[in-house]
């Protein structure tokens, strides 16, 4: 009898003891699939992050080459202007101009293209040899849709005759001249 129950004893043990080792696997399996499935949920997280970034840097990326570009072109227009203008072509300068300049140098405001090229005929007629040479590269201002170029130069309306002068260029979102200003040192 003594053998009966150390037999049972031990098979009681031996079933405890497998149960452990079955609860222990049981366990173990449970832990591991949830550590997995939080790797997998880490993983997800810190690609969407990549993925956000990498498009958010795209997008940046993409403007800051727009507002190059359009920083290049605006300079290349102003320096376009100065050279028609020193040409007194006026055909040239019709294709820079908006259809409504908001001011042109001091006198007019708010005219149509027409008018400021009649007035820059009147006054090529009056000095003809008037050019502008810049001294300083463009300063460039641009805002969403809009754009300001700003030269510093001499303006000379005889040979021998120069005048510092200040020229500012307002640009459209079309990339045409909207208005010219120009500001004497004296």
């Amino acid at each position: 009898m003594n053998d009966l129950m150390n037999f049972t004893a031990l098979r009681r043990r031996a079933s405890a003891v497998s149960l452990f080792a079955i609860g222990c696997i049981i366990l173990s399996f449970v832990l591991f699939i949830y550590y997995t499935w939080k790797q997998e949920v880490e993983i997800k997280t810190i690609s969407a992050i990549k993925d956000t970034n990498t498009t958010l840097l795209t997008r940046i990326t993409d403007s800051v080459q727009i507002k190059k570009q359009r920083h290049d072109t605006l300079i290349i227009l102003a320096k376009e202007y100065i050279r028609l203008r020193n040409n007194h072509d006026i055909v040239g300068l019709e294709k820079l101009y908006s259809d409504t300049l908001s001011a042109y140098f001091k006198n007019l405001k708010n005219i149509p293209k027409e008018v400021v090229l009649s007035s820059d005929y009147k006054y090529w007629k009056r000095f003809p040899n008037d050019t502008f040479v810049p001294i300083d590269e463009p300063d460039v201002i641009l805002n969403s849709n809009t754009g300001k170029v700003s030269i510093r130069g001499t303006q000379f309306r005889t040979p021998k005759q120069g005048t510092d002068v200040y020229l500012v260029f307002g640009f459209n979102n079309k990339d045409k001249i909207s208005y010219v200003k120009a500001f004497y040192s004296k």
